[in-house]
């Protein structure tokens, strides 16, 4: 069948199980290529067996022996060279091998144990490895827990030495190198030596202002610290010498994590100060604003007033905290609430000069000539506290620069009063009256006279206030200046030529007042010699 072919005898010696298994290997092949093949192919005892078994078919035991002579045979116990060399004894009369085969038997008995001790042998082998792991296992376990031991036998022995350190600072106080020694406590992660400070009182030292080191925490938002310290036995519930706990402190320094974690520990968010600030209200005054939306996330009022009335727009608008004053009208607050005195978010914003917080409260409907109990208005407490870019803005959209409070002080006196020099020109430029008075007859020069605001004084006379203009308690600039001491107005007025001995309605003059008064200060004795060096009686 193989004449005038090239047969590969690679391929079929890589592939001889397909043959041997479909025994058809005899069959398609001649002798000398059956030969080849076999020289290069290694098989186990069994496909041997076999494929001899299949050539005794087919040839003589002299054509089987040289077409398997060269074949090579993977021979893996002593049964396996028994079946073989048997083989060999039956199909090619080979006496010799029956020598061969009594010898192997015979050794095997004498040396080779029977498979069901072998078998027993290695289920034995695999136990042990298991048991061999098991302890390995265990060891590792014992290593790990001797390793944890040893770890805390570390820990221990530095909280025995950190002891010693403990009954040292109870015995002192500096209050900085307690503090310090908690904060390393915490930094190390060491619960046994911080429970033993709590327990005997040294987290209780207190700094100069009264406060413990829980509290000084909460200030400064240490939250590692903050839980530590809890976790110790401190008490979460401590307040400050003013009274505010720690959620407070902590709202009011805008510490949301430890404002979230103090809430997790059950925290009343609704606790109040000594003078009625609760958490949000004072996180409000101090423009934290995710402190503020959390606060009312979990349910606060966001109308809550202090002991004063103070709510959180009211404060929040005091302190220009704009996009506070913007969430809280967000979601609902009133922004003309009041407080205990009567002022209105606009009315403190303007007092404080906060221009874009009485910007945006007018922009949503906010009534700019709104007034406290006293009848202050947000153009006289502007001007009374020298926020001139807030008069000029009210004044543009339509505010009365006239407007009086209860007592009859308009914008341009209270400017006077305090001496804002520049908020009285600008009233007196858009046509401020010089002369005006409120209800006592006090005009702008008596005021600006009677609190010593002297370049108020000059520039109301420069622009043609009358000097000798009285109150209606007969009292003019002159007799207030001397009352109160104020040397250097009394001296510009005398130089402009004022009546000297001019009396009010008590009968009394300006160097009357002044005697009243000279044993208060030295001031008073210039005083008096100034006036009687200008003719006074």
């Amino acid at each position: 069948m193989s004449h005038g072919l090239s047969i590969d005898t690679d391929y079929i010696a890589n592939n001889i199980q397909t043959y041997i298994d479909d025994n058809i290997f005899f069959d398609i092949f001649e002798e000398d290529i059956i030969s080849e093949t076999l020289a290069k192919t290694s098989l186990n005892s069994q496909n041997f067996i076999t494929l001899f078994t299949q050539g005794k078919l087919k040839y003589s035991s002299c054509k089987l022996f040289n077409c398997v002579r060269k074949c090579k045979v993977c021979i893996g116990s002593f049964d396996e060279a028994i079946q073989i060399l048997e083989s060999y004894k039956s199909y090619f009369k080979l006496e010799s091998a029956h020598v061969l085969i009594e010898y192997l038997k015979q050794f095997r008995s004498e040396h080779v144990s029977d498979s069901n001790e072998v078998t027993k042998l290695q289920a034995k082998i695999e136990k042990l490895k298991t048991n061999l792991q098991k302890i390995k296992d265990e060891n590792h376990q014992y290593k790990n827990e001797i390793s944890f031991k040893n770890k805390e036998n570390i820990q221990l022995n530095r909280s025995i030495n950190k002891f010693t350190e403990i009954t040292k600072l109870l015995n002192t106080d500096d209050f900085k190198s307690v503090y310090k020694f908690l904060k390393e406590l915490s930094t190390q992660g060491d619960t046994i030596s911080m429970s033993i400070s709590c327990a005997v009182g040294l987290s209780e030292k207190k700094d100069s202002y009264k406060n413990t080191s829980l509290i000084n925490a909460f200030r400064k938002g240490d939250l590692q610290l903050v839980k530590h310290l809890i976790e110790g036995g401190c008490d979460k519930e401590a307040v400050s010498y003013n009274g505010n706990n720690c959620l407070i402190i902590s709202s009011g320094n805008g510490h949301l994590e430890v404002v979230k974690y103090l809430i997790s520990i059950g925290v009343n968010p609704n606790d109040k100060n000594n003078d009625g600030f609760s958490s949000i209200i004072i996180a409000s005054e101090n423009g934290h604003l995710e402190v503020v939306k959390y606060l009312i996330s979990i349910g606060v009022n966001p109308n809550d007033k202090n002991n004063d009335g103070f709510s959180s727009i009211i404060i929040a608008s005091e302190n220009g905290h704009l996009e506070v004053v913007k969430y809280l009208i967000s979601i609902g607050v009133n922004p003309n609430d009041k407080n205990n005195d009567g002022f209105s978010s606009i009315i403190i914003a303007s007092e404080n000069g906060h221009l874009e917080v009485v910007k945006y409260l007018i922009s949503i409907g906010v009534n700019p000539n709104d007034k406290d109990n006293d009848g202050f208005s947000s153009i006289i407490i502007a001007s009374e506290n020298g926020h001139l870019e807030v008069v000029k803005y009210l004044i543009s959209i339509g505010v009365n620069p006239n407007d009086k409070d209860n007592d009859g002080n308009s914008p341009i006196i209270v400017a006077s009063q305090i001496g804002h020099l520049e908020v009285v020109k600008y009233l007196i430029s858009i046509g401020a009256n010089p002369n005006d008075k409120n209800n006592d007859g006090f005009s702008y020069i008596i005021c600006a006279s009677q609190n010593g605001h002297l370049e108020v004084v000059k520039y109301l006379i420069s622009i043609g206030a009358n000097p000798n203009d009285k109150n209606n308690y007969g009292s003019y600039s002159l007799h207030l200046a001397a009352k109160n001491g104020y040397f250097e107005v009394i001296e510009y007025l005398i130089s402009i030529h004022v009546n000297v001995n001019d009396k009010n309605k008590s009968g009394k003059t300006a160097l009357d007042n002044a005697r009243e008064k000279e044993n208060e200060n030295k001031n008073y004795k210039k005083i008096i010699n100034l006036l009687l060096q200008s003719g006074a009686q």
